[in-house]
């Protein structure tokens, strides 16, 4: 999992100087996590929900009234990883849209699994923070970071109807999610990184 999510965002190939977006190696990409995905033991084995318009979630509802244990924590955080892994792999199409206008159907495409990807990233990671109180700082940072990126992606035209609708609600249960837990309040970094998004995603305009 480590190395696809180093390589997850390297979809593009070089074109007349230009970074290209590449939906042939996107796919090579996402054929080699469900592949990462299949090799798990059935204990670790977890849903990999897909998204639709009638999505709806709530950050109270999902949360268990007991301290998951240790195999439970394994499988969320793996999930979580999965997610966004996914998310990075279709960021370069998002990107290229906002930066290239390849606005090609194939990558819109993408870019709407990037989306959904987001969602199931976030979903994930309010439950993960939780599961995983020895990591939570990459868990923050990697929500902070993904957030970001998607938040630049709804602020495109071009992407409108890539977006589904749960993509803004995921917005507010990231700024939520930093409220949970300790670890922001104890944390410089992590409250500059709450600070951020809440001024940008509080300037939000669709």
């Amino acid at each position: 999992m480590c190395r696809m999510v180093r390589r997850c965002t390297t979809a593009i190939t070089i074109s007349h100087d230009k970074e290209v977006y590449a939906p042939v190696i996107a796919t090579e990409l996402a054929h080699q996590l469900e592949t990462w995905y299949d090799c798990l033991p059935a204990s670790l084995s977890f849903n990999r929900r897909t998204f639709d318009d009638t999505f709806s979630y709530d950050v109270v509802e999902y949360t268990s009234p007991y301290p998951p244990s240790g195999l439970t924590a394994v499988t969320r955080f793996l999930q979580m990883q999965y997610q966004m892994c996914l998310a990075g792999i279709f960021w370069p199409a998002v990107y290229s849209v906002i930066h290239v206008d390849n606005i090609s159907p194939a990558t819109l495409a993408d870019c709407s699994r990037f989306f959904n990807a987001y969602i199931g990233f976030v979903t994930s990671a309010a439950d993960a923070v939780r599961c995983c109180p020895q990591s939570p700082w990459n868990i923050y940072a990697s929500l902070f970071i993904t957030t970001m990126a998607a938040f630049q992606g709804v602020q495109s035209l071009n992407l409108r109807m890539t977006i589904p609708p749960a993509v803004t609600r995921c917005f507010t249960i990231a700024a939520e999610t930093f409220e949970i837990g300790p670890a922001v309040d104890v944390s410089p970094s992590l409250r500059m990184l709450k600070s951020i998004m809440t001024e940008r995603l509080g300037g939000l305009r669709l």
